[in-house]
């Protein structure tokens, strides 16, 4: 028979007053102990800490949480503020080191409640048993700019579970568009994340320039408020309709004339106010670069020539375009395409004719100008006021009561404003043909039952893309006289036009039709703004029938409060009956006197389809017919009157007079001058 021996040991407690020692012994002596060679446990004391208790408040830069304990304990890692940021994994279990970490991602700075101290917490079975406090600051910087800088243009972000970055390539197409106190980025990456982005950036709620500056509290941009910056990424969350942020601009280079953009490195920041618990954070940066355009330098003509520049029309080069020199027997002197300027030369010390041929999209035009003698410099196509590249203002203004529009003139452009829910601000425009250093304009506002009102302002500061405000007293519209001497009896119906001068620019004021003038005076009453422009322009337009006019206009400078202008003054040819032939054009005329310029015009269609526009620009030489001339032989594929499949499509004659030239001038006068001018034309033609 076995029998089982049972050893019963006193227990005694130890000072903590727990069990000092059991033990269980079986028959063979052996104790219930672990292996002798088994690691024991470790007990670690509980702590919590990310080192250092400053933290940036910079989603980018997560800390490293390290949490200790008794080995294979089961801990949760808290934050007392929500808002300060992000446990990356609240619940760890503790190795047999008895130690574990996680990871503490901050809020961005910009968040509500994110700033400040904030407490790290570790709890064990729902209790607290360690804590450290940390202490959150804004980056001293906006964004992380460092992956921006690696050469050529750059978009990067990152939204704390992901980043992206386009780096430079020849087939990313970027395009970036500056407009007043605002800067929009289009870029197509052609790459792995292929797709199309949209930045922007806004400083119009602020009226003030894109320049280098840090600027917080920012809005969505088509939504900021005044006060507020404006930012729109692409990478902000679908769900999101309530973000905030900040963005700096680090630098930025533009054409101090056009506004053009020519480099820019911008850090940006944002957050998503709609999930304080759980915030979506956006850092990031774009760089942009593009090399200035290199000026074309034109040679020198030589000024003891005739010359000529040919022009598309935008203000660029026709290089395409033909220019041949006549002497005064028609002899070809010079017969070339024109340089890389649009520009042609050479002597005519007796006089001669300039003729230029330019071709494309189904036209022709040739111009001939005669009585050009050297010295002389005919320009073709001169650019309007409104070419070459276009650069924006944005005006501000309070308007009177009553205003439901306004309008801003300028010598290069202006704006409009009409009321709504819109912001009370207008953009103005500005060219290449016309930019000045300083302008003037001149703002009216429209006030149903009147007067309408306006201001003047002289000396403005052009600033591409900037600013400028409606600052002045409004006063209202006045009433101008224009007064119409000596007309003739029986005068057909007559248009009248008072227009305010604004540098070289005509601006329409008012107009009035007058359907049965009074022969002999009259005076008419026209609104304009006293005291106001560089000068005055009065028109009358008379239509004698659908395909023969008449115009005068006084032009003078200063600030007339009327003006003459008068019937019997400046008589010049008065052509009707125009005929067309083949290779001519016929016309009568009547009345006295003569003009400074005449021009006349002849269409034609040949038989390959193309339109011919035919101008021969010069002196009034008392002639009532004109013969087409006949282009070089080398020109014969271009000319009209060698195609005997031309079809004729109209012709029409024109005098000019102004009272300050006698005789021919290639270049109108500048003001103050009175002109009358008288055209007709082909039925064809008027059609």
């Amino acid at each position: 028979m076995q029998y089982v021996v049972l050893v019963l040991v006193a227990i005694s407690l130890g000072a903590c007053g727990k069990p000092d020692e059991v033990e269980v012994a079986n028959d063979a002596g052996t104790s219930a102990d672990a292996s002798p060679d088994a690691a024991p446990p470790v007990d670690k004391p509980y702590s919590i800490s990310i080192g250092a208790p400053s933290v940036i408040a910079d989603p980018v830069l997560k800390r490293t949480v390290t949490v200790t304990g008794p080995a294979g304990a089961s801990l949760v890692v808290g934050l007392d503020n929500p808002a300060a940021g992000m446990i990356g994994a609240p619940t760890v279990i503790l190795d047999s080191s008895g130690n574990a970490t996680t990871t503490f991602t901050p809020c961005l700075d910009i968040a509500t409640g994110c700033l400040g101290a904030a407490t790290l917490t570790l709890s064990a079975t729902g209790a607290p048993v360690a804590q450290q406090t940390i202490m959150l600051s804004s980056p001293p910087g906006v964004g992380d700019i460092t992956p921006c800088l690696t050469g050529g243009n750059v978009f990067y972000y990152d939204d704390v579970t992901d980043n992206f970055i386009l780096n430079p390539s020849s087939s990313d197409v970027w395009n970036v568009l500056a407009t007043p106190d605002q800067i929009e980025f289009s870029f197509q990456d052609a790459g792995s994340d292929a797709g199309s982005y949209d930045e922007t950036f806004s400083l119009v709620q602020l009226s003030e320039h894109l320049a280098p500056g840090t600027f917080a509290d920012a809005e969505e941009s088509h939504e900021a408020t005044a006060g507020h910056p404006g930012m729109d990424l692409v990478a902000a969350s679908e769900s999101c309709s309530n973000v905030a942020g900040r963005f700096e601009i680090y630098d930025y280079t533009a054409d101090p004339v056009n506004g053009a953009v020519y480099s820019t490195t911008i850090g940006f920041e944002e957050s998503c106010l709609d999930r304080p618990n759980a915030p979506i954070s956006i850092t990031g940066c774009i760089h942009y670069e593009t090399p200035p355009p290199v000026a074309t330098t034109c040679p020198p003509l030589d000024p003891s020539d005739a010359s000529v520049q040919v022009l598309a029309g935008t203000g660029a080069p026709d290089t395409s375009a033909t220019a041949i020199f006549t002497d005064a027997m028609g002899n070809v002197v010079v017969d070339t395409q024109v340089d890389a300027c649009g520009q042609a030369q050479a002597p005519l010390p007796g006089g001669g004719a300039i003729t230029i041929i330019q071709t494309g999209n189904g036209q022709e035009f040739i111009d001939m100008y005669r009585g050009v003698t050297s010295r002389e410099h005919v320009l073709i196509n001169p650019p309007s006021a409104r070419s070459g590249s276009q650069d924006l203002m944005l005006a501000s203004f309070t308007p009177p009561t009553g205003t439901t529009t306004a309008a801003f003139m300028t010598a290069c452009g202006g704006g409009s404003w009409a009321k709504g829910n819109a912001p009370v601000d207008a953009f103005l425009t500005f060219y290449d043909g016309c930019r000045t250093p300083t302008f003037d304009m001149l703002t009216i506002a429209s006030i149903p039952g009147g007067p309408n009102q306006f201001v003047w302002q002289t000396g403005l500061t052009h600033f591409p893309n900037g600013n400028v405000a409606v600052d002045g007293t409004w006063a209202p519209m006045g009433t101008a006289t224009l007064t119409l001497a000596n007309v003739p009896p029986n005068t057909a119906s007559l248009s009248t036009t008072w227009s305010t001068l604004i540098g070289p620019t005509s601006v329409q004021m008012s107009g009035l039709r007058v359907d049965v003038p009074t022969a002999g005076d009259q005076d008419i009453s026209l609104s304009y703004p006293p005291n106001a422009g560089d000068g005055a322009a009065a028109s009358v337009t008379i239509f004698t029938n659908a395909v023969s006019s008449e115009s005068r206009t006084a032009v003078q400078l200063g600030q007339p409060s009327s003006l003459t202008i008068d019937f019997a003054s400046q008589p010049i040819p008065m052509p009707s009956a125009v005929q067309q032939t083949t290779t001519s054009a016929t016309w009568t005329v009547t009345g006295g006197g003569t003009a400074d310029v005449r021009a006349v015009q002849w269409l034609a269609r040949l038989a390959s389809g193309t339109l011919v526009t035919w101008t021969i620009v010069g002196p009034d030489d008392g002639a009532t017919s004109m013969t087409i001339p006949s282009l070089p032989a080398a020109h014969a594929a271009e000319d009209p009157t060698a195609d005997p499949g031309a079809v004729i499509d109209g012709a029409a004659v024109s005098y000019t007079d102004y009272d300050v030239l006698s005789g021919f001038s290639l270049v109108p006068p500048s003001a103050p001058y009175n002109v009358h001018s008288a055209t007709a034309q082909t039925f064809m033609f008027h059609f």
